[in-house]
């Protein structure tokens, strides 16, 4: 008898913490102006600036998540080139549509906005599907390179070293250029990308997970999220600029969701219909918010959707409350154009793959 593969639940669960996660930072790096000054009663003076730091330190967070979800089932013996083509679908109808849209309301044609619009993956606003695609392109050849190496523990730890020179770089001061140049480098969301997806390689064929419980990889993974959150709070505090306090922060990052999501798999598998298929709209959450005309709109623009500062600026209590209420609308929002996407503008793509479906089914009859 013949049974459908179904998809294991605790990861669609973790896709869908990993999206909110993302959208909380949002509120805190987009949606907010955060001041040492917050104007606000009594003790919840502070208590918003903790309350927004926390949010920050989940855009990373999430990435982070994504990536390890990818590499751990991803294939490392062929290029997924239907996936690099859909992702990059994908991006270019969300960034199109959306400066189209950002147009007519404004009422001003902008060519070189429209040109831009067929080049979605170059923009600051699409970084991810960016390193995602380059990863989704290299990982096969790098790994193949990899399986030769005999001493594959030495060099994951040596690039462990390298990776942590833009840490470095924020203790040196600026006669330090060839350091600072290396950092800037390193810093790429590509590089990270190929690498981490290296060590997580590695360590799922390499490292017996299964050897510690669940429940200790999830409270490590806590434990490491409420450290970086307080160096965040240091840093902020003693007035250092974001740059650097990310990058401080970052090893705990990477470490705290590594051992989210081997927690995770340690779970009995379970299946929920409900879970998996919301977590079949999270990319498309992700493409909804982050386009720079809809950012304008959900955190700070001029029709005053969402007004994050003026809460900011409220009770720790009401700010939390509504902090809360309105990332589930975002993410419901996003959701809700990820539908109309996959029922309507994924229509010329299926097409086109179809084709090409059909063109390989009749050349291999005749091999």
């Amino acid at each position: 008898m013949q049974t459908n593969k179904r998809r294991n639940s605790n990861i669609e669960l973790l896709r869908i913490i990993a999206i909110i996660l993302i959208t909380f930072n949002h509120v805190a790096t987009k949606g907010i102006e955060l001041s040492h000054n917050v104007i606000c009663e009594g003790w919840n003076t502070e208590l918003n600036n903790f309350l927004a730091l926390f949010y920050s330190c989940g855009g990373k967070f999430g990435s982070n998540i994504f990536l390890i979800i990818t590499v751990w089932y991803i294939s490392d013996k062929k290029t997924q080139w239907t996936k690099i083509v859909s992702v990059w679908y994908q991006t270019l109808i969300y960034y199109l549509f959306f400066n189209i849209v950002g147009m007519i309301i404004d009422r001003k044609f902008d060519v070189i906005r429209l040109v831009k619009s067929f080049f979605p993956i170059i923009t600051s606003n699409y970084w991810y599907s960016r390193a995602y695609i380059m990863l989704l392109l290299v990982f096969p050849v790098v790994t193949r390179i990899f399986n030769r190496i005999k001493h594959k523990r030495e060099i994951c730890l040596l690039g462990t070293f390298v990776f942590l020179i833009p840490i470095v770089s924020n203790l040196v001061n600026d006669s330090f250029h060839v350091i600072l140049k290396i950092s800037s480098i390193l810093s790429r969301e590509e590089l990270w990308f190929i690498f981490f997806a290296v060590l997580i390689y590695y360590i799922r064929n390499n490292i017996r997970i299964t050897n510690i419980p669940a429940i200790t990889y999830l409270l490590l993974s806590i434990a490491l999220y409420i450290l970086m959150w307080i160096i965040v709070l240091v840093c902020f505090y003693n007035y250092f600029p974001y740059s650097i306090w990310r990058n401080l922060y970052s090893p705990l990052n990477y470490l705290s969701a590594l051992f989210l999501f081997l927690g995770f798999i340690q779970l009995p598998v379970r299946h929920n219909v409900m879970v998996n298929y919301f977590a079949g709209y999270v990319y498309g959450v992700y493409l909804f918010q982050c386009h720079n005309y809809v950012q304008t709109i959900i955190w700070k623009g001029k029709f005053g959707i969402f007004q994050y500062q003026s809460w900011y600026g409220q009770s720790a209590l009401k700010f939390a409350i509504y902090s809360v209420i309105s990332v589930c609308i975002i993410v419901m929002l996003g959701a809700i154009f990820e539908m109309l996407y996959k029922k309507i503008l994924i229509i010329p793509l299926k097409e086109i793959m179809n084709v090409r479906r059909k063109k390989t089914y009749r050349m291999d009859r005749y091999v």
